[in-house]
């Protein structure tokens, strides 16, 4: 309620009876206290104001980075793991497709389309970029294959499985290899029924204990305990190559890679049918290849288990498309970063250790030589660079879990002792090193 009249009037006079009795000097002291108080209070409110934006837009981040985790249907991946196809908590980490392979899948995802003679023309055309056709003498023709794409790995290797009939499939036990998956060959066909005749020692390769059955299917497989399979003097039957590591064209490798298999390399060799992954080296996706004479695969086409091997037509024409293109020539793909040199990781693992150095939760960051793998059980091993990160106080489990739940993913090795994080540079892309280094700064602390 406002004051009375009578003690606006007192207040007055008090005022008037002290102003009175001031000295001069006092006078001018309390308008020199009064001017700097009514100077100071634009300065006060301004940084009052600006106290509240920047908590405000600390606490609008925060509820950004919330909502985009939780709304989100994907996210952005940064493989620094080691592994170019790595399991992690959200599923296979897979390299990035091509721009031309994921607008050959745009055609088909349009309901309106279906399959034309051009897709069968450019699986034609992939076989055509390596055989020989009358150019190079050392390369083999194959006019009379062709190729089928299916679902996955396995399902390439059960689909050559299954064109072997009622003929026996034996596989040396020394070829008995782990695939991607985490199956193994022999318990894959099992799993489904198909008969395998294992037999030989897994240390090495014995050709006197090959059994001559010119009517069996010969299994080989690179990454076996004797390395990649070679011409061998096994009896004259059907021999497949199944190459989990593998490129399309020998020139689809750069000289970082050259002790990795081709598919036309396998055929050189006298494979009668090759199994590989269009994903990684081809630049395709995460499917399986099978390239066979036509007679077994039109055999393929009419088995009952075919229609759940085989691979989406958009699966299909991106893997077709994948195939008549050089990786290596497309700065998008998973294959150019190995044409990255040892210096360039060397310099980029260098300014990463700067940066992370600095935070305060770190105890030791070293630069420190590398193998890059295509996957963990994979036998090739890349040079490269990394980076390993000791803390002072944080587990590296809390970290891991902290990454998992960012929204960028950060996939990470961890050493075998457990006490520390790896970040392997060869397949992060150098255009994503500045966010990398973001994203661990802002988990580490």
């Amino acid at each position: 309620m406002p004051l009375p009249p009578w003690s606006v009037e007192l207040l007055r006079r008090s005022l008037s009876d002290v102003a009175a009795k001031a000295s001069p000097e006092m006078i001018e002291k309390l308008k020199s206290q009064a001017t700097a108080i009514l100077n100071e209070l634009p300065a006060a409110a301004a940084r009052g104001v600006d106290s509240v934006m920047q908590a405000t837009e600390t606490t609008k981040r925060s509820v950004q980075s919330w909502a985009r985790s939780y709304t989100a249907t994907s996210r952005h991946v940064i493989n620094a793991s080691g592994n170019l196809m790595v399991t992690s908590h959200h599923g296979l980490v897979t390299p990035p497709l091509s721009a031309v392979v994921l607008e050959a899948g745009m055609e088909f995802l349009d309901g309106s389309r279906l399959a034309g003679p051009g897709l069968e023309h450019r699986g034609e055309t992939a076989l055509a970029r390596w055989s020989n056709l009358g150019s190079k003498p050392d390369r083999v023709s194959v006019e009379d294959h062709g190729l089928v794409v299916t679902a996955s790995l396995d399902a390439a290797v059960i689909a050559m499985a299954l064109t072997a009939g009622d003929h026996p499939i034996r596989l040396h036990r020394s070829q008995a290899i782990t695939l991607p998956s985490g199956k193994s060959i022999p318990d894959l066909l099992e799993s489904l029924g198909i008969g395998l005749q294992e037999f030989g020692g897994i240390d090495g390769f014995a050709a006197d204990s090959y059994p001559d059955d010119k009517a069996s299917l010969y299994v080989f497989a690179e990454g076996g305990s004797d390395g990649r399979p070679e011409t061998r003097s096994i009896p004259a039957g059907i021999r497949g190559d199944v190459l989990p590591v593998a490129a399309w064209c020998r020139e689809d490798l750069p000289p970082a890679a050259k002790d990795i298999a081709s598919v036309e390399d396998a055929f050189t060799r006298g494979a009668d049918a090759v199994v590989f992954s269009p994903s990684p080296l081809a630049g395709g996706p995460a499917c399986g290849v099978l390239v066979a004479k036509e007679e077994a695969l039109a055999k393929l086409k009419k088995h009952r288990l075919w229609p759940l091997l085989r691979s989406s037509e958009v699966a299909r024409a991106m893997t077709v498309t994948a195939l008549n293109e050089s990786p290596l020539e497309a700065a998008d793909s998973a294959a150019s970063l190995l044409t990255l040199s040892i210096d360039n990781l060397k310099s980029r693992a260098e300014k990463l250790k700067i940066r992370l150095e600095a935070c305060g939760n770190v105890e030791t960051v070293q630069r420190i030589d590398s193998g890059a793998r295509i996957y963990p059980r994979s036998s090739h091993r890349i040079d490269s660079q990394a980076v390993q990160v000791r803390f002072k106080s944080r587990s590296t489990d809390d970290l891991l879990q902290s990454l998992a739940k960012h929204e960028t993913y950060v996939a990470l090795a961890q050493p075998a002792d457990g006490d520390a994080v790896v970040i392997d540079l060869r397949w992060v892309p150098p255009s994503d090193d500045s966010k990398l280094a973001d994203v661990l700064e802002s988990v580490i602390g």
